[in-house]
């Protein structure tokens, strides 16, 4: 099944084939990598093997802008595998915008127009949505804040294995209950 979810600016859509070269571009800007926590200098190969797992994954989206129909970011809700959930289905929340769209709220959007209908999908009452970002990543971190994640804690993480050190990130954590439907 393929879902596709519109909001006022965006269409979140499956990725496509089509898309690898604009996700590639995403992915090698600097200032999209550096906060992500990507490699610098990933090779053609490796970023389309990224690609490729994240086709696969059933809730990964490109986020196309309608008034141009290019793609100018991804959205992508891992699994996320906690021993202790018993009655909570949990994703990991990943995110990337082209920076020549910061700053006009488009993230929050598509980020909102979807942890409903990821939650929905599910067969338990409660979705739990993970994010972690980078302490100095004032940006991602505003936009999940004003999605209402909460900080569970900040810990030091390497980022890549490029990264010669650790770098102070915060896990923010969301918990939504299944929507009724009547």
């Amino acid at each position: 099944m393929n879902i596709v979810i519109e909001t006022q600016r965006l269409v979140l859509r499956p990725l496509t084939v089509g898309d690898l070269a604009d996700y590639q571009r995403l992915v090698a800007d600097p200032a999209v990598a550096v906060p992500a926590g990507l490699p610098l200098r990933a090779s053609a190969d490796r970023t389309a093997d990224w690609f490729k797992a994240d086709r696969e994954n059933r809730f990964a989206f490109g986020l196309v802008a309608k008034q141009t129909n290019q793609l100018i970011g991804t959205l992508i809700f891992y699994e996320h595998f906690d021993p202790e959930a018993i009655d909570v289905s949990s994703y990991d929340l990943g995110f990337l915008l082209d920076p020549a769209y910061w700053g006009q709220g488009l993230m929050p959007e598509a980020i909102a127009g979807s942890l409903q209908r990821i939650a929905d999908d599910g067969e338990q009452s409660t979705t739990t949505f993970w994010a972690t970002c980078r302490i100095d990543n004032d940006r991602s971190r505003r936009v999940l804040e004003k999605l209402a994640f909460k900080t569970v804690n900040e810990h030091l993480l390497p980022m890549n294995e490029e990264s010669s050190g650790l770098v102070q990130q915060a896990l923010l954590r969301l918990d939504l209950a299944k929507q009724q439907k009547n």
